[in-house]
Formats: C-alpha cells, sequence, structure tokens
C-alpha cells in the first residue's frame, strides 16, 4: 500500500502502521514515517533556507567564517 504524502502527523502515524504491517522493523518504520512527514512539508524547507541564510548574515556580522 502506498504512504500518505501528508505533513500531518495523522498520516505519519498511519504510515509507520503500514510500514509495521509491511514486516519492517519498528525502527525502520518510524523513520520512514518521519522522513515521508518531512518531505511532505512544501514549506518547511523554505523557512529552513531562511533561517540558515539569517545565522549565515548574523555570523558573518560577527566576523565568524
Amino acid at each position: 500500500m502506498p504512504l500518505i504524502k501528508s505533513s500531518s502527523n495523522a498520516a505519519r502515524s498511519a504510515n509507520i502502521g503500514t510500514e509495521i504491517r509491511a514486516g519492517k522493523p519498528r525502527a525502520q518504520a518510524i523513520a520512514i514515517g518521519y522522513s515521508q512527514q518531512r518531505r511532505a512539508g512544501g514549506k518547511d524547507d523554505d523557512e529552513r533556507k531562511k533561517r540558515i541564510g539569517t545565522a549565515k548574515m548574523h555570523l558573518a556580522a560577527l566576523g565568524v567564517r
């Protein structure tokens, strides 16, 4: 069964259950569930890039390379 592509916690839980029923080890199923949730969160990447850019700007202002 294909996994749900959504950033919601409910979808993550459903994906973990799907992977466990498919016979995957619990730790691997959890990792897959979180990975799917992270990939589905479209605007998270943009926000992360903004934070990284802001952090670099602050470090440059302090003279840190």
